[in-house]
């Protein structure tokens, strides 16, 4: 019987809960990795930040509508946890909550980078449900069962520019992508006096820099704490190839997902369950 399970309702379901996009597919372990992985990221990073996370914008809404954290930018493809954070902090009357957000915190440069990150995760997690139910839709058509993860290349692209495309077999593509997004986002810190990754200060540009994953999650904590001591003209145009940095990324991350889901679309064609090419 023809399965009647639709990808985009993996992918949407992964990104309203880490780990429904996989439940839906029938992976349970893979279900509790991402709600395990992705909870862990945004919860370690909420009580590192505490509430400033929600201190860099405001609600895009107003009434019912106002709970709704899509202007939360990338902690918003984990909708669900980031909505349940967003409802339960203070009220905007309470004068504590107005003193806690404009008071910076020690901890808040990891913080506001695993929340931040957790979005990223949480994306490339759901991506993965809706290939499981993508594959095993086309296996039955097919009449042969295809194999491949194409997340994971996805996955690697995001920590090391390249590595995904070296995963699919395009070594050369991968050293092209891992040398121009590494040589942009290295240029971007050298013309931003290396002040260009704190998330406090640059919420928007930072929510596209952190399309180069890797990076963010090592150098935001050691270099946002940084004081800019002096003027820099160049800080404007380090902060902006910062950000195409991580954007070309995200491009070079969804290439890497396409090959590997072409590689698996195309790996022995001639092959069925039981016979031969």
């Amino acid at each position: 019987m023809e399965s009647t399970k639709k990808p985009y309702q993996a992918l949407a379901a992964g990104i309203f809960l880490p780990g429904l996009g996989h439940l839906y597919a029938g992976d349970k372990r893979g279900a509790a990795f991402s709600f395990v992985a992705v909870t862990a990221c945004f919860a370690v990073g909420l009580w590192l930040a505490d509430w400033r996370v929600f201190a860099f914008s405001n609600s895009l809404f107003s009434g019912v509508f106002k709970n709704l954290p899509i202007h939360l930018l990338p902690e918003a493809v984990n909708f669900g946890e980031t909505t349940v954070a967003w409802i339960m902090q203070p009220e905007s009357a309470d004068p504590d909550r107005a003193r806690l957000l404009r008071l910076p915190i020690s901890t808040e440069h990891l913080g506001l980078t695993l929340t931040g990150l957790s979005g990223y995760l949480n994306a490339i997690l759901a991506a993965d449900a809706c290939w499981l139910v993508a594959r095993d839709n086309l296996s039955e058509k097919r009449g042969r069962q295809l194999t491949g993860r194409p997340a994971i290349s996805a996955l690697l692209t995001w920590l090391v520019p390249g590595l995904g495309h070296a995963r699919e077999g395009r070594g050369r593509i991968g050293a092209l992508v891992g040398f121009g997004v590494i040589g942009i986002y290295v240029m971007g810190l050298w013309f931003s006096d290396f002040r260009g990754v704190d998330r406090s200060q640059l919420y928007w540009w930072w929510a596209g820099e952190a399309g180069f994953g890797g990076a963010s999650l090592v150098l935001t904590p050691l270099l946002g704490p940084l004081a800019l001591e002096h003027d820099v003209d160049t800080v404007d145009l380090g902060i902006t190839l910062l950000c195409i940095a991580g954007l070309l990324n995200v491009v070079a991350m969804t290439q890497a997902y396409t090959l590997g889901e072409k590689r698996a679309l195309d790996a022995e064609p001639g092959v069925t369950p039981g016979g031969t090419a």
